[in-house]
């Protein structure tokens, strides 16, 4: 029997293996220039539910910094304490502190509208990595829920669609269309 997570890990992998589809489009990997772990900005679901969160914090090659972000898991109020907290309080330092950001379930209602700029720019110019995974609040597809992140700056920079307001009830399927790609083709 496979673990809980297992689709949600499938699912990260088949999103990392499209961002080095090409070999042109990889960029060599970041990492902390005085510890070599890779730096994760986490936001949205890290301690609800079934998450990556515990796997990355456990992981000695990684350093992750949790930043509630999820409004079907936490009042407002933890939110917008967690977002003045922990984010970064410049997209200089967005692009200089950290490797990798994670959206995991995360609302774009708890996110600042300058942070999707932040977000684009740090990928973009500054080689981030960008992962969304997650349910509904994440993808945006909540029937007479606010927002969708396919409607922000970050849209640019994601491997999928966010298309508003469309439920699937049924568990979708994985479809391999780059069997040759490294990663995919070295997966059992």
């Amino acid at each position: 029997m496979l673990p809980r997570s297992t689709p949600a890990l499938l699912a990260l992998l088949s999103v990392l293996a499209g961002f080095c589809s090409d070999a042109a489009l990889c960029r060599e990997s970041r990492r902390d220039p005085s510890t070599g772990r890779i730096r994760i900005l986490y936001f949205g679901d890290a301690f609800a539910g079934p998450s990556p969160y515990p796997i990355f914090a456990n992981d000695p090659l990684t350093t992750i910094l949790p930043i509630r972000a999820s409004g079907f898991h936490d009042p407002t109020e933890v939110i917008r304490r967690h977002m003045r907290t922990y984010m970064p309080r410049t997209e200089a330092g967005l692009s200089s502190g950290f490797d990798m950001i994670i959206l995991s379930d995360a609302n774009i209602q708890s996110v600042r509208t300058e942070y999707f700029n932040w977000f684009c720019n740090a990928v973009i110019d500054s080689g981030l990595g960008l992962v969304m995974i997650g349910g509904l609040e994440t993808f945006g597809a909540v029937p007479n829920y606010p927002g969708s992140w396919g409607d922000t700056a970050v849209a640019d920079v994601l491997p999928v669609l966010c298309l508003p307001e469309q439920w699937e009830s049924r568990e979708g399927r994985l479809e391999i269309n780059q069997p040759a790609n490294a990663l995919i083709s070295s997966l059992p």
